[in-house]
């Protein structure tokens, strides 16, 4: 494979790749700063990167780079001391620009050149941290082959609708969903991607409708249910409506009402992509504009086979863009209509999405437990004033019980420093709820709706 199957080169030299800071990266500009730092990575005896950049521009020259020096990339999910500290023991090294200084230097104008000469070994691997269903981080590790076969359906579906769009942003990269859709498949279509995510939907807003007007280009958002759902009243719809080209949607399925109401305002109705980090995508929908008509049903994408495991009863998929070629089963319920649609009926495990991001209950329950203060806990997923929340239901020994009466807030936010090591702030219970003992049935089982009650 060659760098071109990747990236597009375009002959025009002062092609927008990337806008970062309202500065746009020209083409000439990204492959020289691609071309340094390969030359300097191919020097280097360590095989295995660890690597993470919240910007995106970055990230994707680090990955490049890094793929053309024939190294396996891992992906960190987030940047928390306890999740890098993990994942760098598995690591030969962990990526950091400090170590690799661009000094910019007139343009030769033969970058060209990297659409042949830069090769990217066959066996090629990214891998990507994710959380599997027993609790504990693993890394899936995927070649490139399955990630441009997933992109040219990309392209195939959508190719049309998103043109020569700009691409904004509300998700991480550091994710399969975000990797594919906000850097890789803009990149090698040689469309233009925003180097920086959108925190918060007002700025993306307006600076969606800036960069419209001033480039008299379309604009598509990769996004999330965690940040459609919070779009305030008072942004008005009517400023971007017209040069929204298409809003993308992963990382849970988008309530109905939602998917209305941004329909509504903003003239898009949201495309909800269905997948996992070990199959890459699945299906997708685009619900009804009709209130009294939301479609619940997924369609597979080609090549995508369906069925439902007879022992576990969940959905179990055959892809070309999974990890593995044989049957995967997943932790999702769901009814088949046919052999290419199908209706989600919830997660059979105890891994969910919150904030689009993928978490483990029993990841975060077990490294509670291995705070000196808490004998025991549950996780429980709380719906409150239409929000998603998670609540912490904990037995405290002695010590525990002796620091919560110094005061309950100082004891919660010890709790919530110890979780910080391993997860993200938006991830952290919002409700504490501190008991002798679990509730328990006769048959001493925990009943979930007794934990719910707890925080009625």
């Amino acid at each position: 494979m060659i760098l071109a199957d990747l990236l597009f080169v375009s002959t025009d030299h002062s092609r927008v790749v990337s806008r970062l800071g309202g500065k746009d990266i020209t083409q000439d500009y990204y492959l020289d700063r691609l071309s340094h730092l390969y030359s300097a990575l191919k020097k280097t005896p360590e095989e295995i990167w660890l690597l993470f950049s919240e910007d995106a521009l970055d990230f994707s020259i680090a990955l490049l780079a890094l793929l053309c020096a024939g190294k396996k990339v891992v992906l960190a999910p987030n940047k928390q001391p306890g999740t890098l500290a993990t994942l760098a023991a598995s690591c030969d090294a962990v990526f950091a620009f400090d170590d690799f200084v661009f000094v910019e230097k007139p343009c030769e104008k033969n970058n060209n050149r990297l659409q042949a000469s830069f090769k990217i070994p066959s066996t090629a691997i990214i891998s990507i941290a994710t959380s599997g269903s027993s609790g504990a981080m693993k890394q899936i590790d995927k070649g490139l082959q399955s990630f441009v076969a997933e992109l040219d359906n990309l392209e195939k579906n959508w190719g049309e609708t998103v043109a020569d769009a700009v691409f904004f942003s509300t998700v991480s990269h550091q994710h399969i969903y975000g990797l594919l859709f906000r850097v890789l498949w803009p990149l090698r279509r040689g469309r233009v991607f925003m180097a920086q995510s959108h925190a918060y939907p007002e700025s993306l807003f307006d600076e969606m409708s800036h960069c419209a007007v001033n480039a008299n280009s379309k604009a598509v958002l990769i996004s999330s249910p965690a940040h459609l759902t919070r779009i305030p009243e008072a942004i008005d719809g009517t400023r971007v409506n017209k040069t929204l080209a298409a809003v993308f949607s992963s990382g849970g399925p988008l309530p109905g009402e939602v998917a209305l109401d941004f329909s509504m305002r903003f003239g898009k109705c949201p495309i909800e992509i269905f997948g996992s980090t070990e199959t890459g995508g699945i299906a997708w929908r685009q619900q009804s504009l009709n209130k009294s008509d939301i479609s619940a049903i997924w369609q597979a994408f080609p090549d995508v086979e369906l069925k439902v495991d007879e022992e576990s009863g969940c959905l179990a998929i055959r892809s070309p863009y999974s990890y593995q070629r044989n049957w995967f089963v997943m932790g999702d319920q769901a009814d088949l209509l046919d052999g290419h649609r199908f209706v989600h009926r919830g997660r059979s495990d105890r891994i969910i999405k919150l904030e689009e991001k993928r978490l483990s209950l029993t990841a975060m329950e077990q490294h509670l437990m291995h705070h000196p203060w808490v004998a025991e806990g549950r996780l429980v997923l709380l719906s409150l004033d239409g929000r998603q929340m998670l609540g912490a239901v904990l037995v405290l020994n002695a010590q525990g019980f002796e620091q919560l009466s110094q005061g309950k807030h100082a004891f919660n936010e010890c709790l919530k420093k110890h979780l910080l090591e391993n997860f993200e702030r938006v991830l952290l219970p919002r409700k504490w709820r501190y008991v002798t003992a679990l509730p328990c049935n006769s048959q001493g089982k925990v009943v979930q709706q007794d934990l719910l009650d707890l925080f009625l």
